[in-house]
């Protein structure tokens, strides 16, 4: 006869294994090095993005499209220029134009969002000369991580706007694969 062996202890489940692990403090990673941006460069930075906003409307009115202005939001990789179409004007003749604003711009290559999602306002986004470093560190002290309702909350980055994007790995397991 067999006897089934029968354990009074069974393993502890991962919860009641590390119930005294703590996590590390973020003390221990560093921020990105960056460069104290003066008033002067903060000027001249808006000047810039004025500039190029300027570029792609007047490139746009050149082939009979018309737009105006609107917000030109940077992020730490792309600047996002939006325009706001003319009454009854479609949408892609702007997306037509792709070729001709990066030319305008001087951008090696561009991507239009048109139309932006819950917005009126079609998107340009080119490329900055500077990139932004995003440490992991400026991830997880940001409120958007530390007051996730996620289950197990994954600091992915920062979007064109500059908040961070927190995603819930348990939503997502195919990640894991």
């Amino acid at each position: 006869k067999k006897t089934k062996r029968v354990t009074n202890n069974p393993s502890p489940s991962l919860t009641e294994a590390f119930c005294d692990f703590e996590l590390p403090p973020l003390d221990i990673l560093q921020f990105a090095e960056s460069d104290a941006a003066s008033e002067d460069d903060t000027v001249s930075d808006k000047k810039a993005l004025w500039e190029t906003q300027t570029t792609i409307v007047k490139t746009l009115a050149t082939f009979g499209v018309k737009v105006s202005p609107g917000d030109s939001p940077k992020g730490p990789t792309i600047t996002r220029y939006e325009v706001y179409p003319s009454e009854g004007l479609r949408v892609n003749r702007i997306t037509a134009l792709e070729q001709d604003i990066a030319r305008a711009t001087r951008a090696e290559s561009i991507n239009i969002l048109a139309p932006i999602p819950g917005r009126e306002t079609v998107g340009i986004e080119i490329a900055n000369s500077n990139k932004i470093a995003v440490t992991l560190r400026e991830l997880l002290e940001d409120t958007a991580f530390t007051k996730s309702k996620a289950k197990i909350p994954l600091a992915l980055g920062k979007d064109v706007y500059g908040k961070t994007i927190v995603g819930d790995l348990a939503a997502m397991p195919h990640l894991l694969v």
